[in-house]
């Protein structure tokens, strides 16, 4: 009982007029502005990363995977020259690696947001790509091209899987459109 009463008392002893630095307008203002200014860096962090976060649609993912057939193309002709040293076919073979790695995550990500098969059949064709493709990394001794021919075809079917979803989207779209008139 001691105790409640100290704290009444010592609430009491405060003193009624507030101190003169808080009613200062001018304080006042510079502190909504401050606050105003963290809130807009917030905002804008969060649609930058938002925006990185997003992933992509058909059409990118086509722009992607031709991306990557060139890439793969021109991997396949420097390596069957010969003419560069080991140490940069290796570095290319890792490079084109890490691409389908990177292609093969995004499009199983797309996939598992759509629950769509179609795209899955692509990323897991990419997947033998990559397996296709391992041996040059590891600095495959003899000239063997069955492997960049073979990631080649799956890369041809791959795309061709990819024409066949986007004409798909085509169509349900323009299906949407005759609905919607």
């Amino acid at each position: 009982m001691n105790a409640l009463y100290l704290l009444l008392a010592a609430a009491e002893e405060t003193p009624a007029d507030p101190p003169a630095d808080a009613a200062d307008p001018g304080r006042l203002i510079l502190e909504y502005v401050l606050y105003a200014a963290v809130i807009v860096i917030g905002l804008v962090l969060l649609a930058l990363l938002h925006r990185k976060g997003r992933l992509p649609k058909h059409m990118e993912l086509k722009k992607q995977l031709d991306g990557f057939a060139q890439e793969l193309a021109l991997f396949s002709q420097l390596y069957r020259e010969g003419k560069t040293a080991r140490l940069k076919e290796f570095k290319r073979a890792a490079n084109v690696l890490y691409r389908a790695d990177k292609l093969i995550y995004t499009i199983t990500a797309v996939a598992e947001k759509e629950r769509d098969g179609d795209i899955a059949n692509i990323a897991t064709t990419l997947e033998g790509v990559r397996a296709d493709m391992l041996p040059y990394k590891a600095g495959k001794a003899d000239r063997d091209d069955a492997g960049l021919d073979a990631a080649a075809e799956k890369t041809a079917q791959a795309q061709l899987l990819l024409d066949k979803i986007l004409a798909r989207d085509a169509e349900i779209k323009a299906r949407r459109t005759k609905k919607a008139s």
